[in-house]
């Protein structure tokens, strides 16, 4: 056992040999600090804040005066029976090795000195991760926020893209029927509107028809390929009193009076 009395000139007192020891002032005011919050982990910074009270030292200072105490109370680095290191945190003392001894000194003002240490420790640690859980909620908030951001633009990207591709197959559209347009002869006859494709077979069949088609067509379109003729007839049909729309194919070998005969038959 290890009585402490700061005030005297040899401040440390082993009660088992009745011998006294002499400690410098950083090595009594880190053992007082100790002693006052023994069995709590103080940290580093805070054991360097109070012995050196803010003057600029390394960490070198702290080791050497820590080595320094363990030596004079008859402990080691290796053994750690006294003053144990706490890995990443600090340095603790075991209790019931040293006690304040409170004789002739004043050790109320001092011991809540020492004491407000370990509070301030414990407030700084409180504080530390309240901020770390703003920091995380504050990340969070501004990753949703360009994520949101990101994808606003995406959509905006792809309604760009589907715009410009109606706009071009409309454009395209239109002026593919622009040219189809262009491409038909409109004849009017006094009962019907016939379109005729520019190929020349399309015309000799218009003038095979011409003068024997049936008054109920009012619109007939006629066009043709190297093998067949395509007709489609708009007629106004007798029994149902509306406009009906036929589609109608032949081929070319045949006879141009059976294609208008067919053709006033259906549409009619």
């Amino acid at each position: 056992m290890w009585l402490l009395n700061p005030n005297n000139r040899t401040q440390l007192y082993d009660t088992l040999s009745g011998k006294y020891k002499r400690l410098k002032t950083a090595d009594c005011l880190l053992l007082q600090l100790l002693v006052v919050n023994e069995g709590k982990t103080l940290s580093k910074e805070n054991i360097v804040n109070h012995v050196w009270q803010g003057r600029v030292v390394s960490e070198s200072s702290l080791t050497q005066a820590v080595a320094q105490l363990r030596l004079t109370l008859g402990d080691s680095g290796k053994q750690q029976r006294v003053i144990k290191t706490i890995p990443r945190q600090g340095y603790m003392l075991v209790p019931g090795i040293v006690e304040l001894d409170k004789t002739n000194i004043e050790a109320e003002p001092e011991q809540s000195k020492l004491i407000s240490v370990i509070e301030k420790e414990k407030s700084e640690q409180s504080e530390k991760k309240s901020n770390k859980s703003f920091n995380l909620d504050t990340l969070f908030s501004r990753y949703l926020s360009r994520y949101k951001e990101n994808l606003f633009h995406l959509f905006m990207s792809l309604l760009l893209v589907v715009a410009t591709l109606i706009y071009l197959w409309s454009f395209n559209y239109y002026k593919q029927r622009n040219i189809e347009k262009e491409n038909w002869q409109l004849i009017q006859t006094e009962q019907t509107q016939i379109h005729i494709d520019q190929d020349p077979g399309s015309i000799i069949l218009y003038e095979a028809l011409a003068g024997n088609i049936n008054q109920q067509i009012k619109h007939l379109f006629i066009s043709k390929n190297p093998e067949r003729f395509y007709l489609s007839c708009i007629y106004l049909s007798d029994r149902l009193k509306e406009e009906r729309v036929l589609n109608m194919t032949f081929t070319v070998d045949l006879p141009f009076s059976e294609i208008r005969d067919s053709l006033n038959e259906a549409c009619n």
